[in-house]
């Protein structure tokens, strides 16, 4: 290797920087080790500008002064970003900050993160990605970023974690930091309280993850502030974790909301939040392509006395994914909204031409009356491919509850996972035989992808999922396969 040119080796010395393994943590950086090799080695990565274009600090035990750290990084990045700066913006230098797991804060540490906070401002112009998640709002912090100048900056996430659900929402998206400029910012990782205090420029932004706040007990969001993000005209990814507005069902008539507006989304992805489903039916998107729903009670989705025959259907919908979503029943209060979800969904995701189902069950949308894929009741004129991925011990017929399949307009692919077919002939089901001779059976291994990629390609160095326990979105689109068979 050490015969490569320098350029050679910098990319395969930072391919290894970017193992995304769990125990990365309890090692020393990449960089760092190859500095310790042999004197040869340390003399070439000392050498090498682009192993040192990433720092991190995560607020965990450390050995050495994170500041003698920043500084030695700065410096040693500093050829490389005088050379490549205006050839290759992939080259400019990446911050990042963790400090949830930061188990003694105290003081020192404070003084030690503010000047931590100072020399990486000090270098707003050299930013490319800069993240910064903690627990606590200090204005401090917050002050060291608002007239900041970052004009190569294309990926931005300040996630502060503050409770502030006694403080009125100031319904203004207006930016609070980085007020002097980010031409080229337009991914932006924002938590439900940084609209009052840490807002980004917004103008630009194609994709926005909203997560949730750390210890937020209500609501942070009115529906204002809520539907005057969503309209950014550029956004085309949308993201929600685990956050929403105000309760839309005390909103009043659903008929009388105002459109929310996204004239240029194509992805839209929610997850474990039990309020924000219902902004669906208020949502003008024709340009939504993928819409995945993951740890969702989709009794959310029902709005007050809404209006099925008034719902706009997703004209362009490619794909709707139902990851580990389900129907809570409420037996005791007579109110069973389950057959008007089902219509609902299916208005909405009509036009699709995938459906994908996963479920560490067998999903009530699929086994039960009403149920989605009743081919008699509900139409999907353009399906062409149903992903049923059941981890369930009821494996010996999933599709007993798929009606009227042969009136669907297009023969059909049905994927299922390859355990699930091997099953299939010990089952001996009739609805299987059935199924075959209308219908392509495909199978699908453990750990294949049940749907397209669908989101962009992150970025930068660092694996990076906010400063709370999330998704694996990754994760969560992989065939599982059934758990076990009834024998």
């Amino acid at each position: 290797m050490l015969g490569l040119p320098p350029e050679i080796q910098g990319e395969i010395f930072a391919s290894a920087h970017r193992d995304n393994s769990d125990d990365r943590a309890l090692l020393l950086p990449v960089e760092v080790t190859l500095t310790h090799v042999c004197s040869g080695w340390r003399n070439i990565a000392m050498n090498l500008p682009i192993l040192w274009m990433a720092f991190k600090f995560d607020a965990s035990p450390f050995s050495d002064s994170p500041l003698i750290k920043l500084k030695k990084y700065l410096l040693r990045c500093q050829s490389l970003l005088k050379v490549y700066l205006f050839r290759s913006k992939t080259k400019l230098l990446e911050l990042y900050f963790d400090l949830y797991d930061c188990q003694e804060w105290d003081s020192d540490c404070d003084a030690l993160f503010a000047q931590l906070l100072a020399i990486a401002a000090a270098h707003a112009r050299r930013w490319r990605r800069f993240s910064l998640f903690t627990l606590t709002v200090r204005s401090e912090f917050i002050e060291r970023f608002e007239q900041v100048n970052a004009p190569n900056l294309e990926y931005f996430a300040m996630c502060l974690g503050s409770d502030l659900h006694r403080i009125k929402d100031p319904e203004d998206i207006r930016p609070s930091v980085l007020i002097e400029g980010a031409p080229k910012l337009s991914v932006i990782r924002i938590d439900t309280t940084s609209h009052f205090h840490s807002l980004p420029p917004l103008s630009n932004v194609t994709t926005l993850t909203i997560q949730d706040t750390a210890e937020a007990n209500e609501h942070l969001y009115s529906f204002r502030t809520f539907r005057s993000i969503l309209m950014i005209p550029t956004l085309t990814n949308l993201s929600i974790e685990s956050c929403g507005p105000e309760d839309l069902q005390s909103l009043g008539d659903p008929d009388l909301l105002p459109r929310i507006v996204m004239p240029s989304l194509k992805t839209l992805r929610m997850t474990e939040d039990y309020d924000v489903l219902g902004i669906l039916s208020l949502l003008d998107a024709p340009l939504l392509e993928t819409l995945v729903l993951h740890d969702l009670d989709l009794k959310a989705l029902y709005i007050g006395h809404a209006n099925v025959d008034k719902i706009t259907p997703f004209q362009n919908l490619n794909t709707i994914a139902l990851l580990d979503s389900y129907y809570d029943r409420d037996p005791s209060s007579g109110d069973d909204g389950f057959p008007l979800v089902i219509m609902m969904l299916n208005k909405l995701a009509c036009c699709a031409t995938h459906i994908v189902i996963s479920s560490l069950h067998n999903p009530l949308w699929i086994n039960s009356d009403p149920n989605l894929l009743d081919f008699d009741k509900h139409d999907w004129p353009q399906l062409k491919c149903i992903t049923l991925d059941v981890s369930s011990a009821d494996g010996d017929d999933p599709f007993r509850f798929i009606k009227n399949i042969g009136r669907s307009p297009h023969s059909l692919t049905i994927r299922v996972s390859e355990p699930l077919l091997e099953h299939r002939s010990k089952a001996e089901s009739d609805s299987w035989t059935r199924l075959e001779k209308i219908c392509k059976l495909e199978a699908m291994k453990v750990g294949d992808l049940t749907m397209n990629g669908y989101w962009p390609v992150p970025g930068g160095i660092f694996h990076e999922d906010g400063n709370f326990p999330c998704v694996r979105w990754g994760e969560s689109i992989r065939t599982r396969g059934p758990l076990e068979f009834d024998e």
